[in-house]
């Protein structure tokens, strides 16, 4: 039988573990949950501020009502979690370790051409099997496109240093200031190396006919965009026309009224819903003051001399033909002239190819078996986390033709929606998202428009969660079909099958851990563990402190109250799943006295919990009575 993944983790390019870093947010475990975010994903805490989010437009949750905000949790997941240290120049701070893998071979030398994510998460992969990697950086920084174009304040720099410094601290070696054809070859690299890698992305911004080279007051996104990030920007006129629907082009935009332009309108091809920028930027543009001119296309720059006036546009009737190919089609005699003084085109991005004409071989026309192309170079425009998806697919490729391995194929079966059964039984619960500055506030200024979620804010919306994937699993072996996970199960998900033996649903089971806390014969056990990791941590505390305090996180939906803090503290995702042998556990471990802090009444998130948890206290207290101990030593706590 085929593994089974949630839908949140099969959308993410990376595949990362969406489950399980938000889990650990939600108990307030942010180091852990940044470790987890990062294993398959270097730039996760660039990703917290800039993907474009497709694990949250597959999240089981929305068919309740809203889906978990996943970017979010990864970007508080770095913040609080402490992924760099004070000095974004230091190196990291040990967190994170990648565990080589021993190939049994020699290791290899590979060269990479280009410090995006792409180039970098392949260095990382390839140093992690035990290769030798160099990457050269044209720029006096990495991150690519990441660092020269995505304006700050949407991306710090200071979360793409620590990405960076974290691959770098696996034993990746980056020069910087070293530009192909310029300071070497592609056949210099190929004579030193056992593979190369070109991840160079998309320098170049493409134009139309219709508007004259740079200069006079017409200029290309990537140059404008990186201008501006060098401190650098140009002088714009008061009124400025940007041309495109992408993602490139609103931060084109959103950059202008920035600057200072009194008015920016944004022309293209699609209409509104049919643009190719996402729909929550677009909504942000529109807010600070970006005007969209939809179902337009360029016809002719207006001008007066070297002075621009305005661009005069035709309207589209499609952009798409039947077949889905691009092939816009202009409504005849139907023109609109947009006023402007300052045009910024953004329709698209090109590759740089000229350095790779060698002596031995024309690498754009033949390629070479130890070359290899990664990211946008290869793939065309795309997100950051599909670059790294990239990375990732193009150091298996390297892997394998170095050791002569083919790449190992994990194709698991991705969980189904929610049935329709348990939509009205899980509780609503308010989504969380980052506090936005008003937008006649941050169009001042390119600080963070966004600045994220406080660690107690993080750990409600982690709480939100429905742990797919999680839940309850049985042993047939052992289950002795008593009936008990069928009587406590909140949702009435267990079922007694043909042969006696409970049958848990796992596309229902939300791993509240009742029945696996209640069976008496000790047959189910939920697939992440939570009862040998609070056995682990409460024996831990103990040894730390003569109090332990398991605590039920969903008290924080109810209360004010801070993220619990100190080493006495054993947070649970439900009271319930703290067992009576838990309790009697700490106090074994030398704790003098047990709290079991409960969700409050009204607010309790799995049903029958709460009462549950308050007769297992009865009857450990009751068994404390019978061995001469005071049964006071354990204590519900409201």
């Amino acid at each position: 039988m085929r593994d089974f993944v949630p839908p949140c983790q099969a959308a993410c390019p990376a595949f990362t573990d969406v489950q399980g870093y938000v889990a650990l947010t939600a108990l307030g475990r942010f180091t852990e949950a940044y470790d987890v975010a990062r294993l398959t994903n270097p730039f996760s805490n660039s990703c917290g501020y800039i993907c474009f989010r497709p694990c949250e437009q597959n999240c089981r949750r929305a068919s309740v009502d809203q889906p978990i905000s996943i970017m979010e949790l990864k970007r508080a997941a770095a913040a609080f979690g402490e992924a760099c240290g004070p000095d974004p120049e230091s190196a990291s701070n040990g967190q994170f370790h990648m565990q080589r893998r021993n190939l049994g071979g020699e290791a290899k030398r590979i060269a990479i051409i280009g410090a995006g994510p792409a180039g970098l998460t392949a260095a990382q992969d390839l140093v992690a099997a035990g290769h030798k990697v160099t990457v050269f950086e044209r720029e006096p920084k990495a991150g690519g496109m990441l660092r020269l174009t995505i304006p700050n304040y949407r991306l710090p720099d200071t979360a793409l240093d620590c990405d960076i410094n974290e691959v770098a601290a696996t034993g990746v070696k980056i020069k910087y200031g070293q530009e192909l054809g310029k300071d070497f070859s592609i056949d210099e690299l190929r004579a030193d190396n056992d593979g190369v890698i070109i991840a160079t992305g998309l320098p170049f911004s493409r134009s139309l006919p219709v508007f004259p080279t740079e200069g006079d007051n017409v200029y290309t996104a990537i140059p404008f965009l990186k201008a501006v990030k060098a401190g650098n920007p140009p002088a714009l006129k008061s009124r400025v026309i940007v041309v495109g629907g992408g993602n490139v082009a609103i931060d084109v935009a959103r950059t202008a009224v920035r600057l200072g332009a009194k008015e920016v309108n944004l022309v293209c091809l699609e209409s509104r819903d049919k643009m190719p920028a996402h729909d929550w930027e677009i909504e942000e543009a529109a807010a600070e003051g970006v005007n969209l001119n939809c179902c337009l296309g360029p016809s002719k720059l207006v001008s007066s001399g070297a002075s621009v006036e305005g661009l005069t546009c035709q309207a589209v009737s499609r952009v798409f033909n039947e077949e889905g190919r691009f092939d816009p089609q202009f409504v005849p005699d139907k023109f609109l002239t947009v006023a402007g003084e300052t045009v910024i085109v953004s329709i698209g991005q090109g590759r740089d190819t000229s350095a790779l004409r060698s002596a031995e071989v024309d690498i754009t026309k033949e390629q070479p078996r130890d070359v290899f192309m990664a990211g946008e170079f290869a793939t065309g425009p795309g997100s950051a986390i599909g670059a790294v998806q990239n990375g990732h697919v193009v150091a298996a490729a390297v892997a394998a033709f170095l050791t002569g391995k083919p790449a190992a194929v994990y194709e698991p079966a991705v969980l189904a929606d929610l049935p329709e059964r348990m939509r009205p039984l899980v509780p609503a619960r308010q989504r969380r998202t980052g506090m936005t500055r008003p937008s006649a506030d941050r169009v001042r200024d390119f600080e963070l428009f966004e600045p994220g979620l406080t660690e107690v804010e993080a750990a409600r919306e982690g709480l939100r969660c429905m742990a797919c994937l999680s839940g309850a699993v049985v042993d047939p072996e052992k289950c002795i079909a008593c009936l008990t996970c069928v009587r406590v199960c909140p949702f009435e998900i267990p079922k007694i099958g043909a042969d006696n033996v409970a049958v848990i649903d796992t596309a229902e089971c939300q791993a509240c851990g009742l029945c696996a806390t209640e069976c008496p014969a000790g047959a189910i056990t939920l697939r992440r563990g939570q009862e040998e990791r609070l056995l682990d941590e409460a024996v831990a505390a103990a040894a730390a402190a003569k109090q332990v305090d398991f605590y039920c996180m969903n008290r924080l939906y109810n209360d004010a109250d801070e993220l619990p803090q100190g080493h006495t503290i054993v947070p649970a995702m439900c009271i319930g799943q703290v067992s009576e042998l838990l309790m009697l556990e700490a106090l074994r471990a030398g704790a003098a006295k047990v709290n079991v802090s409960l969700c409050p009444e009204e607010g309790c998130f799995f049903g029958t919990a709460r009462d549950r948890t308050i007769a297992r206290v009865a009857s450990v207290q009751a068994t404390l009575t019978e061995l001469g101990l005071e049964p006071a030593m354990i204590a519900i706590k409201e």
